[in-house]
């Protein structure tokens, strides 16, 4: 029982980090090392911390154990953008911050997982922790435009669901019972934040409003999204689960109250500037998945329906994506006490074609994954250490915005491409993404997972 409360101790050391937020760097890569490995499978087959993320009722069958995780991605992925053509620019375009530039990079990626699980010394009850961190550092929150509004920040096209939306953290914490020998159940929470700001400004000198003084009030509130699944033990050595995510997202919002001197008494003295960001929005997502669990071999198979269509971008507008279905599938062999990992997965872009005034950048997603794993006996216990590398191939997309004869001005509900100048004839527009662009790439990532497993001193 010692070892059990060390694990509680340190997992309540670590939830107890600040801003949390959901990590989509787990539903990119998937989840521990061994299931990383076989394509990052899990809903029917997790056998360690990663249940926490692929079917909270898999808990009952992990042993009391703490884990480390550490992994890293390398991004060779781009977006291009085609070249203007001349007559289409409006009157202050030569004046942006920046220049219309192709995104030719992304950081690499890296993080630490901490799982722990334990069972409380009973066989009807389980419950786990789990932790990431990546190595940028946490509360990171990116956001950016994906329309003509972009040309006066950073004037480029971004990936929309991959890049800075895998470096943010994530925690989460679930419980497991045993129903009947063949049946489990499972319910937990992932942790954010919301988070909403007021900012006093008085300018002092309106000809000159870079020399400004200013209050400052942040409150910060915690958000929880709920994890629910289901294991069934439906014939020997064959188990089958479903699993529930729901959507949450990391929000922001507040108020700028600027008071500029000099028109005191006058309504426009005071004015207000209100924000209101959504970012990192993470789908609902159901999962269900077979598994096949032998003495030397397990096989398994998942697949995930995403409610893309209920994607808010970074202005919380819906961005009009599609549902959408991935697959994977992966098996793991034992060779002696080495155990080898296979896998492979496919995910489909819920991005539509990118024709009128949005540029959200995005493409399927092809993953080939490999991994080896074992315990190695240290000091009387056993130390699990598994490997993984995966390849995620991104397969060129481009999208055309074709110029016509008329155009909408550019208001809140237009969809399509829009006229930054309506009463000046002809098209004139900033839009970083016209006449088009074209992404894609690959990722390589890999890590290295260590488990202190508890209670199997020595065992062979």
């Amino acid at each position: 029982m010692g070892r059990v409360f060390f694990c509680i101790i340190l997992a309540l050391l670590v939830t107890t980090s600040p801003n949390s937020v959901h990590a989509n760097m787990l539903e990119v890569f998937g989840s521990s090392s061994r299931s990383q490995g076989m394509g990052g499978v899990g809903v029917a087959t997790a056998n360690d911390f990663s249940a926490l993320f692929y079917n909270p009722a898999r808990l009952m069958k992990v042993p009391t154990a703490f884990s480390l995780e550490f992994q890293h991605a390398y991004a060779d992925l781009s977006v291009l953008l085609m070249p203007r053509p001349a007559g289409y620019d409006p009157q202050y375009y030569g004046y942006l911050l920046n220049p219309r530039e192709d995104t030719l990079s992304l950081p690499s990626m890296w993080g630490v997982t901490v799982g722990t699980t334990f069972d409380f010394g009973s066989d009807i009850i389980s419950a786990g922790f789990l932790v990431f961190v990546p190595a940028s550092g946490v509360g990171n929150q990116v956001s950016r435009y994906a329309n003509e509004k972009e040309q006066f920040f950073s004037n480029r096209v971004g990936f929309e669901l991959i890049g800075e939306r895998l470096q943010t953290q994530n925690i989460m914490s679930s419980l497991a019972l045993r129903a009947t020998d063949w049946l489990q159940l499972g319910v937990g929470f992932s942790f954010a934040t919301a988070s909403n700001s007021s900012t006093m400004v008085y300018t002092p000198n309106p000809a000159n409003p870079s020399s400004v003084d200013m209050n400052l009030s942040v409150e910060q509130d915690s958000r929880l999204s709920l994890m629910a699944g289901v294991n069934v033990d439906f014939a020997p050595g064959f188990t089958a689960g479903l699993s529930l995510r729901d959507e949450h997202a990391y929000t922001m919002s507040g108020v700028n109250v600027v008071q500029l001197h000099g028109l005191e008494g006058k309504d426009s003295y005071v004015m207000e500037q209100p924000m209101e960001f959504t970012l990192h929005f993470s789908p609902r997502t159901y999962s269900a998945g077979l598994g096949y669990e032998g003495e030397k071999l397990t096989l398994a198979v998942d697949g995930s329906y995403l409610s893309w269509s209920g994607y808010l971008n970074a202005a919380g507008q819906n961005a009009g994506f599609s549902d959408s279905i991935d697959v994977g599938a992966g098996a793991e062999g034992a060779i002696g006490k080495l155990k080898t990992r296979v896998g492979a997965r496919y995910t489909p872009s819920p991005v539509p074609e990118q024709t009128g005034r949005s540029n959200y950048a995005d493409n399927d997603r092809i993953v080939v994954a490999s991994g080896v794993g074992g315990n190695v006996d240290v000091f009387g216990n056993d130390i699990g250490v598994d490997l993984h590398v995966q390849l995620l191939l991104l397969p060129e997309r481009t999208h055309h915005k074709d110029a016509a004869d008329s155009f909408e001005s550019c208001e809140t509900d237009t969809s399509s491409l829009c006229d930054e100048a309506p009463d000046s004839p002809g098209l004139q527009t900033g839009n970083p993404g016209f006449p088009g662009f074209t992404s894609g790439g690959f990722i390589l990532a890999g890590g290295v997972t260590l488990s202190w497993l508890f209670g199997n001193e020595g065992e062979e």
